[in-house]
């Protein structure tokens, strides 16, 4: 009877034992290494196996493999970057309960003093790096801990440990990852002694744009000059760039300045006092504060006039310096933003957003214009060009070249375009709308019924449905009506006729989701000119139901329906806001059908505990579900119909978003309806380039704006990812009182601010009162009206009340209301909101 096999999986797991028992070596666990039968030859590795290692986690010792098979079994590797991450990522498992690596570095020298010693050197990156298997590793099974109990042992270098991990911390790393360095460094808490021999490096990295880096360089830094062995010259000369460091380092170094520049060992004032003098453009009062207090009391009179327009209205005042006042409207005056940056103040912005034409593309073009969108297939009005351009041109020849390229770009089943240009090429080739989980229910059943309709704008991809039927041969050439005519989305009245005649004239039939998105889309001026050109016009039997649809769009008579969706879309169009007794009489009465659509935002919360240290931690996340029209998903028949929903759409694409915006130009509620999910995922867990379309599409809709159009902004202003908060700073100082008005943004803000981080709001909103004087009125005035309606222990109060002190200041004009007067005296205590609120009050 044969003996069983032994597979490389059970090697693994026995290795947690077999490194515990006495006398076991290399060559024990090569021993029971040659034992193993699957795979069947387990020493054969190549090149790109420690490749695969050093970019994919496999949560095993696979390294113990690699090294065995060097050591007893001839195999040569190349010892590079990749065969260093390798060992970082595969030398210990999730679950090293053994101490595999222990042992490893303990009894294999070569891994111990030329590989192990380069994990300081080589960075890493997704999914293997010291930081990242540190932090999915179970208990103490940790790198961390493991090098802790090899200095402890005498296996490793503490020396050589600390001054390696400085060494990493100045070479640049990422900030999650050189977290790793940091941790350690303070895990082994070096005393003045071992500080001192590594003085030099530790004090450059006082410059390094890693808040926690910096900190440790700090930290350092005070206890050498505590035990009086601090570098006083060098540490005036690598100061400056940390007094931008957070409000903690930034004290801790002014404190060290003041030290300095009393009595003692003469050193070099001038640097000292011109680094202290950058604490006063600091965001913290506090750090304003201290630096301003060391110019004074060392009579730097000369600093502190310099320094003097960086500091906060607030800050000024308690000095006895006024603020300067704000440059007028609409110059290029240089003026100071409320969080101490000075800002080029622009001309005001208009107050509305233009639509462009948009042009169509030349023949000699076309192939670029594909090869463009092929890679960036993102881009809406590309999109809904391409559309129109494969609907009424044989595209299999010109798009030819682009096969292969599409063939790749197509392999995730998300790039819309590729499947375009796949359908021109190969008339096998079947359309599948894209496939993330959230989409598809079956993703083993026919490709033609992969389901498109949890999508949040199925009607998209219904139309390139039709478009495939065409480039397909099963379907006739055509112009499609839906192509947009300026870039808002809208469609010219009078275009539309004629594209309609067209293929009328041409024996074309008119195509389902075309037409129910052309007419959603009408522009509103023209009207009148294109209902006489198509009334006064013979239709085909075949087109007379679009015809008289189309014609009820720009206001002419109602006939019987037969075609919902297009008798639905065309009421929208002709009225966005308001009911349409022929849909309401014929049966279709629900929200964007015969009553305009609707859409309201329920906030719900859901709390859990969690035993962190010996102490009970709360969580809270807030989940937001839609009061709109019918239950289900969005509809691919009546697209200006909202859905109701306790679970919104995630996960949508930048061109879903963007296409989304396009569909009905006179409302931004499907948007709103659409994106809420994704900019409240944001708040903690971003998705940029979803933000990023949801705000551009705000930025350039043309439809009127809603409560929930201003929730989606109010949580922009609280994302968690700048660059979003930036935008979305950029869109209140457009917007906000232009288009949407003070008090309802304040009721909007109200209504999500338990969902938002109001310390992100204040940093927003400071940021745009520094844009312009509208912007800082606006801020001003929403302030003003949201504080009252926030409970005064609500997290990150304190942080807004500070803007709206220093903007009250900056403007002279103390808050009025007697309602947010009555909210201000609520506070008591000594708490910085307190103080603040006592301030505006005193004015």
């Amino acid at each position: 009877m044969s003996e069983r096999s032994y597979q490389a999986w059970e090697f693994d797991e026995d290795l947690d034992d077999l490194v515990t028992q006495p006398g076991t070596t290399l060559a024990t666990l090569n021993e029971r290494f040659l034992r193993v039968t699957d795979p069947a030859s387990p020493t054969a590795y190549l090149d790109r196996d420690v490749r695969d290692l050093a970019m994919r986690w496999t949560q095993r010792r696979d390294f113990v493999f690699v090294r065995l098979a060097e050591l007893f079994h001839g195999v040569q590797l190349v010892h590079d970057d990749d065969y260093v991450l390798a060992a970082v990522g595969h030398l210990g498992g999730r679950t090293d309960t053994g101490g595999v690596r222990r042992f490893m570095l303990r009894h294999d020298d070569y891994l111990r003093e030329h590989v192990f010693w380069r994990f300081f050197e080589v960075e890493g990156g997704g999914e293997i790096s010291l930081a990242n298997v540190d932090k999915f590793s179970n208990g103490n099974h940790s790198w961390t801990e493991t090098i802790l109990a090899l200095v402890t042992d005498g296996v490793l270098d503490r020396s050589r440990i600390l001054r390696s991990c400085l060494e990493a911390l100045n070479r640049d790393f990422s900030a999650y990852r050189a977290g790793w360095f940091s941790r350690l460094h303070d895990a082994l808490a070096p005393d003045a002694a071992e500080a001192r021999a590594n003085q030099g490096d530790l004090l450059r990295l006082l410059a390094s744009t890693n808040s926690a880096t910096t900190a440790l360089a700090v930290r350092q830094a005070h206890l050498l000059h505590k035990a009086g062995t601090l570098d006083a010259e060098g540490f005036i000369r690598h100061a400056s760039p940390a007094m931008a460091a957070p409000k903690t380092s930034a004290l801790k170094v002014l404190a060290i300045l003041r030290s300095l520049a009393g009595p003692g060992p003469d050193v070099d004032t001038s640097g000292l006092f011109a680094a202290a003098q950058l604490g006063m453009s600091h965001p913290h009062h506090d750090v304003q504060r201290a630096a301003t207090s060391l110019l004074a009391d060392f009579a730097r009179d000369d600093l502190l006039a310099a320094g003097y327009p960086g500091l906060s209205p607030a800050v000024a005042t308690e000095f006895g310096e006024r603020p300067h006042p704000e440059a007028l409207p609409g110059t290029s005056e240089t003026v100071e933003s409320p969080a101490g940056a000075m800002l080029a103040q622009a001309p005001e912005p208009p107050r509305w957003p233009h639509s462009m034409p948009v042009p169509g593309w030349p023949e000699s073009e076309v192939l670029e214009h594909f090869a463009s969108l092929l890679e960036r297939p993102d881009d809406p009005i590309a999109f809904e060009l391409a559309l129109s351009w494969l609907a009424a041109h044989d595209a299999s020849e010109l798009l030819r070249p682009l096969a292969r390229r599409a063939a790749k770009l197509g392999e995730g089943n998300e790039n819309v375009v590729a499947d375009l240009v796949l359908a021109a090429t190969d008339p096998c080739f079947a359309f599948r709308p894209p496939t993330r989980a959230r989409r598809a229910r079956d993703l083993h059943g026919p490709a033609l019924s992969w389901p498109e309709d949890g999508s949040i704008i199925p009607v998209l991809y219904k139309r390139v449905r039709e478009v495939v039927e065409i480039l397909q041969a099963r379907a006739g050439h055509l112009e499609l009506l839906a192509t947009p005519t300026s870039t808002g989305g809208w469609i010219d009245p009078g275009t539309l006729v004629q594209r309609f005649l067209a293929n009328d004239a041409a024996g074309a039939k008119t195509l389902q989701h075309d037409t129910v998105a052309a007419l959603l889309r009408i522009a509103p001026e023209g009207r009148h000119l294109a209902l006489e050109l198509l009334q006064g016009s013979t239709l085909g039997p075949a087109n007379t139901e679009a015809g008289s649809a189309i014609a009820y769009a720009l206001g002419g008579p109602p006939v019987a329906i037969k075609n919902a969706s297009w008798w639905v879309a065309a009421a929208r169009a002709r009225a966005p806001f308001e009911s349409d007794n022929h849909l309401l009489a014929a049966g279709l009465d629900t929200p964007g059908q015969g009553h305009p659509a609707m859409l309201s935002l329920n906030w719900k919360s859901t709390t859990s505990s969690f035993k962190e240290n010996g102490r009970i931690r709360n969580y809270t996340w807030w989940r937001v579900a839609s009061v709109a029209g019918p239950h289900g998903p969005a509809s691919a028949e009546f697209p200006s119909s909202i859905p109701s929903a306790t679970k919104l759409f995630a996960d949508p694409t930048a061109l879903e978003i963007r296409q989304v915006a396009m569909a009905f130009p006179p409302s931004t509620l499907p948007l709103a309806a659409s994106s809420i999910v994704t900019l409240n995922a944001g708040i903690d867990t971003p998705s940029p380039a979803a933000e990023d379309a949801v705000l551009e599409a705000m930025d350039i809709h043309p439809g009127r704006w809603e409560e929930p159009t201003a929730q989606i902004l109010a949580l922009a202003l609280s994302a968690k990812r700048p660059e979003a908060r930036i935008r979305a700073t950029e869109l209140f100082a457009r917007v906000i009182p232009q288009r949407f008005g003070i008090e309802p943004f304040v009721a909007a803000m109200a209504h999500c601010a338990r969902a938002c981080i109001l310390s992100r709001w204040a940093t927003s909103l400071a940021d745009a009162a520094g844009i312009s004087a509208s912007s800082a009125e606006a801020t001003r005035d929403v302030l003003a009206h949201l504080l009252p309606r926030l409970e005064h222990n609500h997290h990150g109060v304190g942080k807004l009340l500070q803007v709206y002190l220093e903007e009250s200041i900056r403007a002279g004009t103390p808050p009025a209301s007697v309602a947010l007067r009555e909210w201000l005296e609520g506070f008591s205590g000594s708490s910085i909101a307190a103080r603040h609120a006592k301030r505006l009050l005193a004015m």
